[in-house]
Parts: C-alpha cells; structure tokens; sequence
C-alpha cells in the first residue's frame, strides 16, 4: 500500500511538472509572439521610412533635373532675345534714316552674328518651339494693283491678305500656312507667291506702308520656322 502511494505522489508530482512547464513554454511562446509582432511593425516602419526616403530621393533628383533644365532655357532665350534686340534696333535705325544701316548689316554679315551656333536647332521662346532655318534674303511689297494682280486684297493662297502678318514665299520649299518667326520683324503666315521670290531662303513681307516698304528695300535676317505641336 506504501509502494502505491508512493507511486501515485510520484505521478502527481510529474504532473505538476508537465503542467508548470507547459505554462512555463506558453509564456515563452506568447514573449516570442509579441517580440516578432514588435519586431515586424518595427521592420515594417523602417521599410517604410526607407521606402519614403527613396521616393524623396527620387522626387528631389527629378525636380532638380528639372531646375537645371529651365535655366539651360532661360539662358538660351536670353542670348536668342538679344539677338532679337540687336536685329531690332537694325531695322528701327533703318527705318529712321540712319544713312549707315546698310553698311553695319554689312559688318554684321561679316562677322556672323546672324549664324550664332547657339540656335541652330530648336529653340522655345513665348510658349513657341522656333527651328532655326538659316540666314534668308527679305524683301517687303504692298498689297496694291501694281504689285500684285487685279485682286492685292486676295493671297495666292485664297486666304485675305494681312499686312504685317501675310508673307510670300517658294512654293517648291515651303507649304501655304507655313509660319515663320522673322528675326528683328516677328511671326509672319506663308499665305503668298510671288515671281521674283525664288529659292528655298527668300521671303517677301506684305506691308501696308509704301514708305516703309522701299525704305527697308532688301535685307538678311535669320529666320526661323514655328512648328506646330
């Protein structure tokens, strides 16, 4: 009788034990639990911080592309846009009598301020892509009877003349409706024919003033072409 009731404390006693250690490995478990789900929000804020930080980075390097790409702009249209002051200044000393405008066209020539590098390509300017054309001769008629045909008010085109805006120029080269940014003179529309304006890098201007007309007589001038998006 001793024997089992030596037998049965013994039992208890293991019992005990296996219920002390599986509380013991429950809590275990449960510390390990909590210490993954910290760990994992953790690692989750890390990834996320890191994520952002790239996102950043990104965004940053971008915008400075950017930056540095306005400024390349902004220094192109300022050395387009003093030439476009010089090239108007010719044209306002010519058109006020200065005896010696066709001698500085003449030096400029020379020295190739038309052919500046720096535009031969295409260039923005106002909201407008321009594409560099080269150095054209121009010429200015008015829509009259004797300059024209029986009908000056109507283009080659069709189109109504406009003066200061309609230009003439070689069919062969260019397409009615073409536009054109005239250096030292502004947009001008191809709406015209003419039969002395001939080749690819010639333009004649319609203009309303007579004066004006045979006061500017013939010139060079860079030209560009508007192209539309």
């Amino acid at each position: 009788m001793q024997y089992q009731g030596n037998e049965r404390q013994i039992r208890d006693w293991n019992e005990i034990d296996a219920a002390r250690t599986l509380k013991e490995m429950q809590l275990i478990i449960g510390a390990l639990a909590v210490f993954l789900i910290v760990l994992a929000v953790v690692l989750s804020l890390l990834i996320g911080s890191w994520v952002a930080a790239c996102r950043r980075a990104e965004e940053l390097r971008s915008v400075s592309g950017s930056i540095l790409g306005q400024i390349g702009d902004a220094y192109s249209q300022i050395d387009f846009l003093q030439l476009e002051l010089s090239e108007y200044e010719a044209v306002m000393k010519k058109l006020s009598g200065y005896a010696s405008y066709r001698s500085s066209i003449a030096s400029r020539r020379n020295t190739n301020t038309y052919a500046n590098p720096n535009f031969d390509g295409i260039i923005s300017v106002g909201g407008k892509k321009l594409q560099y054309e080269g150095i054209w001769e121009m010429t200015a008629y008015n829509p009259t009877v004797a300059q024209c045909d029986s009908d000056p008010w109507t283009t080659a085109s069709g189109a109504r003349t406009n003066p200061g805006l309609t230009c003439a120029i070689d069919r062969r080269y260019w397409k009615f409706g073409d536009r054109f940014w005239v250096s030292g003179f502004g947009e001008v529309v191809a709406q015209d024919t003419g039969s002395k304006v001939l080749g690819q890098k010639r333009m004649d201007i319609c203009m309303i003033d007579v004066k004006m007309a045979r006061t500017l007589g013939r010139w060079k001038t860079r030209v560009y072409k508007i192209i539309d998006e």
